[in-house]
């Protein structure tokens, strides 16, 4: 494919002047203009991070992959190498249950009728609602599973330092910029609330 240099220039500065924007608008007291700004910035951080990680953004593959690595972790909380093996699963056997890792979705959603029979009763209970309770609690429960447990148990176990270092560059910026300003409390309300949103916007567009 051609590359075309400038417009990743120009999504990457997106991104930067979103979350430069939604810190912007949290400090200065406007805070759900400032959520909805942070959300926006770390779904485009998803839809990026995609393209580096099947490397269709530069050209470059070195290059690609430390985009997604910077992009997935300071702007998402996750890792780009266990995106990058999960993904390659889904592109070997799309849709095609007990292959498609995407499709391994209980015990929170299920989006097949076959899959739904493998419930128990509560479970079947949880999935009559699951079109509610998708956005409502669903997107985030998945995030932060993710971001906390799936894909930090993933780095240790590969030892992918640069990846813990761009997540954990993540928290030093919200430490610095909200929680100072805000409080423990108040911030981790707040991190929650954004992470809610981001994962709304990003997780209803793949549903």
């Amino acid at each position: 494919f051609k590359p075309a240099p400038l417009h990743v220039a120009y999504r990457v500065i997106e991104i930067v002047v979103l979350y430069t924007a939604g810190f912007w608008l949290l400090l200065n007291k406007q805070i759900l203009l400032g959520l909805l700004s942070l959300s926006i910035a770390q779904g485009r951080c998803g839809w990026l991070m995609h393209e580096g990680g099947h490397y269709s953004l530069t050209g470059n593959i070195f290059i690609d992959r430390t985009l997604q690595v910077i992009l997935y972790g300071v702007g998402c909380g996750m890792s780009g190498s266990w995106w990058r093996i999960q993904h390659n699963k889904h592109h070997a056997m799309p849709q095609k249950l007990g292959h498609d890792v995407d499709l391994n979705t209980l015990p929170l959603v299920a989006f097949t009728e076959k899959i739904a029979k493998k419930c128990g009763m509560a479970q079947k209970t949880w999935i009559r609602m699951q079109a509610v309770m998708f956005p409502m609690i669903t997107t985030l429960l998945v995030a932060l599973g993710w971001q906390y447990y799936l894909h930090i148990r993933h780095i240790l176990r590969a030892k992918n330092w640069g990846e813990l270092s761009a997540i954990i560059m993540r928290h030093v910026i919200w430490t610095v910029v909200v929680t100072r300003h805000f409080g423990l409390g108040q911030s981790i309300l707040l991190f929650l609330a954004y992470d809610w949103l981001a994962s709304n916007y990003i997780f209803i567009n793949f549903a």
